[in-house]
C-alpha cells in the first residue's frame, strides 16, 4: 500500500512581513490595554445606572463611559481590519506567484485579534445589556 506524502510545511513569512504582522499585533495589544483601562470606568457606571430610567444622569453618565469604552477599542478594531486586508493581500500574491509564505503567521495573527475584538464586542454587549433600553 503506497503511502501518501504530507503536505509541504508552509513557508515562513519573510523580515519584512513578520514586522508588519508584528505592528498589528503591537497595536491590538495597545487597544487591549486601553479597552482594559476604560471598562472599569464604564462597568462601575454601568453598575451604578443599573435599574435607572432612560435619560437620568446615572443612565447618561454610563452611556458616555460606553462610548469611550467603544472608543477606546478603536485600535484593536483598526489592527484586525489591516490583518485581514493583509492576508488577503498575501493569499492573492501567493496565488500570483509574486509572493511566497507567511499567511500562517497572518493567520496566527488575525485569530488572536479577533478572539480580543469578539471578547471586546461580548464584554460592551454585557454592559449595554445592564442599561435600560430607549
Amino acid at each position: 500500500m503506497a503511502e501518501i506524502a504530507p503536505p509541504p510545511a508552509p513557508i515562513a513569512a519573510d523580515a519584512p512581513l513578520t514586522a508588519e504582522i508584528a505592528r498589528y499585533v503591537a497595536q491590538a495589544d495597545k487597544g487591549r490595554s486601553a479597552f482594559d483601562d476604560a471598562f472599569v470606568r464604564a462597568d462601575r457606571a454601568a453598575k451604578a445606572a443599573s435599574g435607572a430610567g432612560v435619560s437620568s444622569d446615572a443612565w447618561v453618565a454610563a452611556q458616555v463611559a460606553i462610548s469611550a469604552l467603544e472608543a477606546a477599542r478603536n485600535d484593536s478594531v483598526s489592527a484586525l481590519a489591516s490583518l485581514d486586508t493583509l492576508y488577503v493581500q498575501r493569499s492573492n500574491a501567493i496565488a500570483d506567484g509574486r509572493e511566497r509564505g507567511g499567511l500562517a503567521e497572518i493567520d496566527t495573527a488575525r485569530v488572536a485579534t479577533l478572539a480580543m475584538v469578539d471578547s471586546q464586542n461580548d464584554r460592551i454587549d454585557g454592559m449595554k445589556g445592564r442599561l435600560a433600553q430607549p
